[in-house]
């Protein structure tokens, strides 16, 4: 009787562990393959201490705060080595939730918690279709947990409409102004 109740109770808390990765399952909305325009422009450089990808942040990486070492201090990426400007098209590969199965497989020393977007990113902003070496990875604040909030945070950063006519017919000034990333 004793271990039928400790069975229970250990099969209760797996169920609660399960539904808890539930609400963190996959979007339903098909982000694969889908085409975007950048809106503002962003830092790029590599991911962490994982060179096989880069790193895109609306944010100066030495303000990233997503990763602490065991004794509680910020682990900051690399520095920004370059600028995904206005305008520069990008391709979503796919975007990744926190499972056990996939905080088991990404690299230790990275925010293994969040919610990874994968981005293919052209080289220029524009009609250019030539892409960057690396896939980038666009980190999602923790935060966001529903499709909804996903797609609002996201369209901050982000247009389905190419947006790069409208940025043409402004003036010298204010096109130098929108290339440069927020500080």
């Amino acid at each position: 009787m004793f271990i039928c109740k400790w069975s229970l109770l250990g099969f209760l808390l797996l169920m609660a562990a399960c539904a808890s990765h539930l609400q963190r399952s996959p979007l339903t909305q098909n982000w694969q393959g889908q085409t975007y325009w950048v809106k503002q422009s962003l830092y790029g450089g590599i991911f962490y201490d994982d060179d096989r990808y880069g790193l895109v942040s609306p944010e100066p990486f030495e303000k990233l705060t997503y990763l602490k070492s065991l004794s509680g201090d910020m682990i900051i990426p690399p520095p920004s080595t370059e600028v995904i400007s206005f305008g520069t098209r990008v391709q979503v590969q796919e975007i990744e939730w926190p499972t056990e199965q996939n905080m088991i497989k990404r690299p230790l020393l990275t925010p293994r918690y969040l919610p990874w977007i994968y981005l293919t990113i052209m080289l220029d902003r524009g009609a250019v279709t030539l892409e960057r070496k690396l896939t980038y990875i666009l980190l999602v604040p923790e935060e966001i947990r529903s499709e909804k909030a996903l797609t609002d945070w996201f369209s901050t950063y982000f247009s389905k409409q190419d947006n790069n006519l409208h940025f043409l017919s402004l003036s010298r000034s204010e096109r130098e102004n929108i290339l440069k990333p927020a500080k």
